[in-house]
């Protein structure tokens, strides 16, 4: 929903954490395994409830990632799947998904549960900012801010320059790129004296590294306790392009996506952004399966339990064996905005039954109602990326090949759009044989040659 830009002068500023390693389970002194039974007995929490922790974005608690403050104090690491952000004063976007966390804490025999979200916004010494806290029994919410370790009110708050329409005791932010309600102070049984809202405080920032990675340090020692989005786009898209998880594919399929990933400016990561305006902030995994369909030649799909995208390649040799490079390239490129629409419309269930071009035309018909465009034109906009970053490859390997290859081979998975359809029946005949030669060689009686090479899996 569209709101007034936040107002965050306040922001949560991280101090300097101790570089207190992660527990194992079997060093633990706080049996974890129980505290883990414990938490689902309580809040009847089940991992494949994605919003339990918050409503407004997914998110699934890791056990195996704690740390202990003593023996009656915990925290536990939520892994958000959904790309979170806030805007601070100077409109710099702080991504949050490392900086929420379950607390335990026990008087007695007895734990309770809260989910503390941090929100930094500079590296100062001091701690000046927000937490969010909400009471994972009683449904109570919390926001609390603090100037250099001092709790503020939200009159100061006002006062540092909020819009005016925005009210003060909710947080907003960017989920998945659309600004969104993070959180509102109330709601739930804030009377219930058993159990109350935990407020949040600067010593929990302290306690543990609220954004640390698995307990890992920076290049200086320090505990990484800052997670800006990076200023440069660039360096955004390479992150996400160094994360592909590839281990699963043949060498053959591997030295294409190597070669994807290392264009300039036309790599997966930035065939997303021109796409969706962001990359997002899951992980995308390739593997290699058989396919049920025999001449299906990829698919995607979601892992519930962390948000990994992951996408298949058919190894059956129908459709592997004859196959080029251009073909996997464009598939690869397709099946990356696939994932990206999977994830984009993973809480829809009828969406979900769709395919990758209904989802496509879906999508595009809401985006170019938002910019003003036709959905057709923006359709063709996205096939003259696609085309754009197949021929950048098609030139790193050293091919001398008609730009109309390219332009035609980019169609590829999305010859059922309205897109396609508005096209001349020359140039659908064109397309579709060009398609059909590079991935299963099928032309030939119409003198219509491969032009990349076969990957020889």
């Amino acid at each position: 929903m569209r709101i007034f830009l936040m107002y965050f002068s306040f922001l949560l500023l991280l101090l300097s954490c101790k570089n207190e390693p992660i527990l194992s389970l079997e060093d633990s002194e706080i049996n974890i395994k129980s505290i883990k039974a414990d938490f689902e007995k309580k809040t009847g929490y089940q991992q494949t409830d994605s919003f339990f922790v918050n409503a407004s974005f997914r998110s699934v608690i890791n056990w195996n990632t704690f740390y202990e403050s003593g023996k009656d104090t915990l925290y536990v690491k939520v892994r958000v799947l959904d790309r979170l952000e806030v805007l601070v004063a100077d409109s710099t976007r702080i991504l949050l998904n490392n900086n929420v966390w379950i607390r335990g804490t026990r008087n007695g025999e007895a734990w309770k549960y809260s989910v503390l979200t941090f929100i930094p916004s500079s590296k100062a010494t001091n701690y000046s900012g927000a937490i969010i806290s909400k009471s994972v029994q009683s449904g109570a919410q919390n926001i609390s801010f603090y100037e250099s370790n001092v709790k503020v009110s939200t009159e100061m708050v006002k006062k540092a320059g909020k819009a005016p329409a925005m009210p003060t005791n909710c947080v907003y932010g960017y989920i998945n790129g659309y600004l969104n309600e993070i959180s509102c102070s109330g709601g739930g049984s804030s009377g219930d004296e058993n159990n109350p809202t935990y407020p949040g405080d600067p010593r929990d920032y302290q306690n543990f590294p609220p954004s640390g990675g698995g307990g890992g340090t920076g290049g200086d020692g320090t505990v990484p306790t800052y997670n800006e989005v990076p200023d440069n786009p660039e360096k955004e898209a390479e992150n996400f392009n160094d994360a592909i998880d590839d281990a699963n594919l043949p060498d053959c399929m591997k030295q294409v996506l190597a070669a994807l990933k290392n264009l300039n400016g036309n790599t997966v990561a930035d065939i997303i952004k021109k796409f969706a305006g962001e990359v997002p902030g899951y992980n995308l995994k390739f593997v290699t399966e058989n396919f049920s369909d025999p001449m299906q030649v990829a698919g995607t799909n979601r892992n519930n339990y962390n948000g990994e995208m992951i996408i298949g390649f058919n190894i059956n040799p129908t459709v592997i064996g004859n196959a080029t490079d251009l073909a996997l390239g464009t598939t690869m490129l397709h099946e990356s905005i696939h994932a990206y629409l999977v994830a984009f419309y993973y809480n829809d269930p009828a969406a979900a039954k769709l395919s990758y071009p209904e989802l496509f035309v879906k999508y595009s018909k809401q985006k170019a109602f938002s910019n003003g465009i036709q959905h057709v034109t923006f359709a063709k906009n996205f096939i003259t990326d696609i085309a754009a970053s197949i021929k950048n490859y098609g030139e790193l390997k050293g091919y001398k090949l008609d730009k109309q290859v390219y332009d035609d081979i980019a169609w590829k998975g999305l010859v059922e759009t309205e897109a396609f359809k508005s096209l001349s029946d020359a140039h659908k005949a064109r397309i579709i044989d060009r398609i059909m030669a590079e991935q299963y060689d099928s032309r030939k009686e119409k003198n219509v040659t491969q032009k990349g090479t076969r990957l020889g899996c």
